[in-house]
């Protein structure tokens, strides 16, 4: 049982992590934006120009960031934060429809989620407040596969290369 504690003490704990460096990633884009442009100054098409000239690999995330247009300023953020783990124009635009599907969607892009998982796990929910429950659920859960997957990979391993020594001792005993 405290073997079984400490497996998701401590995957918690990775969550926790990966939740804090998401947040700290996002308060320096905003902290970099605000200073080098005056976002909710600009109007739409100076916004465009500088991204395009300054920024080019966010077009899409500025683009999506006025999906819910309550905070055009830190959707933007998230999603630049996105792209900088790489993820795709299809998997902004999805996440863009749902903020609550931010966070998690870092995490999974940081634990080598394939996109198209990802998409499928997110697909699997379209209403906003499913979306906000069972898509954490759904990413945290598949992480968990995937590191009993690795754990069993492990054991087994291990006893293979056991296995191989204990063959290796009887095989000198029997030279010997």
């Amino acid at each position: 049982m405290s073997h079984l504690y400490f497996e998701q003490s401590s995957f918690d704990r990775d969550i926790k992590e990966l939740k804090d460096n998401f947040n700290y990633a996002v308060n320096e884009k905003v902290s970099y934006l605000a200073a080098v442009t005056n976002f909710h100054g600009y109007s739409h098409s100076d916004l465009l120009s500088f991204f395009a000239n300054e920024l080019p690999q966010y077009l899409d995330a500025l683009y999506y960031a006025y999906a819910d247009g309550v905070s055009p300023l830190y959707n933007l953020a998230r999603l630049m934060v996105l792209v900088d783990s790489n993820a795709d124009q299809e998997l902004l635009h999805l996440v863009s429809k749902n903020e609550s599907a931010c966070v998690y969607t870092f995490i999974a892009l940081k634990n080598n989620f394939d996109q198209s998982d990802i998409k499928s796990l997110m697909g699997e929910h379209i209403d906003y407040e499913i979306i906000k429950e069972k898509f954490p659920d759904n990413i945290t859960q598949k992480m968990k596969e995937n590191n009993e997957d690795e754990n069993a990979l492990i054991v087994e391993n291990a006893q293979e290369n056991l296995g191989n020594s204990a063959r290796d001792i009887e095989k000198q005993k029997l030279e010997a």
